[in-house]
C-alpha cells in the first residue's frame, strides 16, 4: 500500500502516517485496530474517510475524528 503527492504540497511524516497540506485541503493516515484510515479535511470540517481492512490486528495509531 502507498501514497503518491504530486504537486508542492507540504508533506509531514508523524507517527500515525502523514499529513499533508496542499494549503486547501488536509490528508492524515493512521491505522486503527484492524485497518488504514485516510481522512481529508477541509476549512476543519471532514470531507472524506477512506477505510481499508488489513484482516488482522495492528497497533493503533491515532484516534478516528467524529464525523
Amino acid at each position: 500500500m502507498g501514497i503518491a503527492v504530486v504537486g508542492s504540497a507540504a508533506v509531514t511524516p508523524t507517527l500515525s502516517g502523514l499529513e499533508i497540506n496542499d494549503q486547501r485541503e488536509l490528508i492524515k493516515t493512521c491505522f486503527s485496530q484492524e485497518g488504514v484510515h485516510l481522512f481529508s479535511s477541509k476549512d476543519g470540517g471532514l470531507k472524506a474517510h477512506l477505510y481499508f481492512s488489513l484482516g488482522y490486528d495492528v497497533t493503533s495509531t491515532c484516534d478516528l475524528p467524529k464525523s
